[in-house]
Formats: C-alpha cells, sequence, structure tokens
C-alpha cells in the first residue's frame, strides 16, 4: 500500500503569521518530498490566491502532488464554486 503525505501551508501561516511566504512554504513542502495541501485562506499575502494568480500557483507547485483546504467557515455557493474552480485548475486531488 502507497502512502503519500502532505504538509499544509497552513503550518507556515502559524509560524510565520504575517511574514509568511507562499513561494517558500511550497518550494520548502515540494523539495522535502510531501504533497501540498494549499490552505486557500492565505491571509499574509491573499492576492497570492486570487484568481489572476491562479498560473503563478500551478508554476510553483509544478511536480507537487497537491490538495486544497476550503476558506469557507460558512455555506457560500460561489464562493465554493470558486474554490472547486481552483482545485481543478491546479489539478488538485
Amino acid at each position: 500500500m502507497a502512502v503519500n503525505l502532505s504538509a499544509s501551508t497552513w503550518n507556515y501561516l502559524c509560524a510565520y503569521g504575517d511574514e509568511a511566504d507562499l513561494p517558500l512554504a511550497i518550494g520548502e513542502i515540494c523539495d522535502a518530498g510531501f504533497g501540498v495541501e494549499l490552505w486557500i485562506n492565505w491571509w499574509a499575502e491573499p492576492e497570492a490566491v486570487a484568481v489572476d494568480q491562479w498560473p503563478e500557483l500551478v508554476k510553483m507547485l509544478d511536480g507537487c502532488r497537491v490538495s486544497a483546504h476550503s476558506a469557507l467557515s460558512g455555506w457560500d455557493e460561489e464562493a465554493f464554486r470558486t474554490e472547486v474552480k481552483m482545485a481543478q485548475y491546479l489539478g488538485a486531488s
């Protein structure tokens, strides 16, 4: 049985707070051989996960397994659909 482990970018947010750097977090996780659980609610740089940044995220995640963690704490159908589109665009599981 194969086991795939992923590390969450949320851990970087907790450790570094507003100084957290998304490209650095993704790079370190991928370089360590883990998949990346992308925390969509990246408050240190909210623009880093904006729709117009999705192509840049694809580049950052190149060669890594990726999953996405929803930013929603309540039901918002349009926001949910956007998150699903993002997961699809990034090739997330």
